[in-house]
């Protein structure tokens, strides 16, 4: 089966990825039992389909190398336990996830949602070793899919982040991240998606003790239940928006202009979403706080949504400058 993944046909390489990628969790020899051997030599043959002119086989041959992490057998006399064999190949596990998220002839983001997949498994097993080492370069790599248009790669991606942050989320890199994508978290905690807004609950309880401000700390614990998203999103956002702006001025700025990148979003729901929670942000401030806002940016950002083409999002805008009204 190794042998046709270099096959000339197209039909003979996609079953022997497919197959390869089936065997990957047991690799058994002919009398059963777990082959190390035969597992180096499928991961080789995987990593040689990750190259392959065809998408389907490069996506199976990704979602095989995920496969690693489910590996699992009964180990006899001198073999290596199973957490031992995973160790040893999660290093390129991982970094042939990272590249796949580089794959510029991927289509509808399926090589994408098949790396973060992947390495949203890893995670939960690679030593944190790995994980520290990978952590600036993975964390750079997954910003951009908090806001792809596809649901089930934001999904994954915020799930990925949740569990760095339950893993290493004692690495200055993961808290400087945190404080970076606290706006995209708060806007898809009420993101169109279900499923998108419960990993982001998760996110926040999960890093909630990460933050240095009590007072968010206890609003998350207290508002946020079952990784689900508030019951009343616009006060907690309210609530929250007000503590951070508070407990985080010399960020305040950052908050701010992070809401107005928001601003030109696809999804009405989420420009709604930083409409208010600019609002609440800036009034919040002190007179000195404000001297230190990129005003014109902000300002002219809330004026073109304004003249937005849905009218829950002109609604939220009208609400946002009703909160400042002791800006001059």
């Amino acid at each position: 089966m190794i042998a046709r993944i270099s096959s000339s046909q197209e039909a003979q390489r996609t079953a022997a990825v497919a197959a390869l990628s089936a065997c990957i969790p047991s690799c058994p020899n002919p009398t059963g039992k777990f082959d190390c051997g035969l597992l180096d030599d499928t991961v080789q043959a995987l990593l040689t389909a990750q190259k392959d002119p065809k998408l389907l086989i490069r996506k199976l041959a990704m979602h095989g190398l995920g496969e690693v992490a489910r590996i699992s057998y009964e180990p006899e006399n001198d073999d290596p336990l199973p957490a031992e064999v995973v160790a040893r190949y999660s290093r390129v596990v991982v970094d042939s996830a990272m590249a796949g998220l580089d794959d510029t002839h991927d289509r509808g983001d399926q090589i994408a949602i098949e790396a973060v997949h992947v390495l949203d498994k890893m995670a939960l097993i690679a030593h944190k070793d790995l994980l520290k080492e990978i952590l600036p370069h993975l964390l750079l790599k997954i910003k951009p899919c908090f806001e792809k248009e596809s649901a089930e790669l934001r999904t994954l991606a915020f799930s990925l982040f949740a569990e760095l942050g339950g893993r290493v989320g004692d690495c200055d890199e993961f808290r400087d991240a945190l404080q970076q994508n606290i706006v995209s978290i708060c806007l898809h905690l009420n993101d169109e998606d279900v499923n998108v807004q419960q990993k982001c609950a998760h996110v926040l309880i999960q890093t909630a003790e990460l933050l240095t401000a009590e007072p968010a700390k206890t609003l998350i614990h207290a508002e946020i239940e079952d990784n689900r998203s508030p019951r009343n999103y616009i006060g907690f956002l309210k609530d929250f928006s007000m503590i951070f702006a508070l407990s985080f001025p010399d960020k305040i700025n950052n908050y701010a202009l992070g809401c107005n990148n928001y601003f030109k979003s696809s999804s009405a729901r989420i420009r709604m979403n930083a409409a208010h929670m600019t609002g609440f942000l800036m009034a919040a401030l002190t007179p000195q706080l404000r001297g230190t806002l990129s005003k014109e940016l902000i300002f002219s950002g809330i004026v073109l949504l304004l003249k937005d083409t849905d009218v829950d999002v002109r609604m939220a805008t009208a609400r946002a400058i009703s909160c400042l009204h002791a800006f001059q």
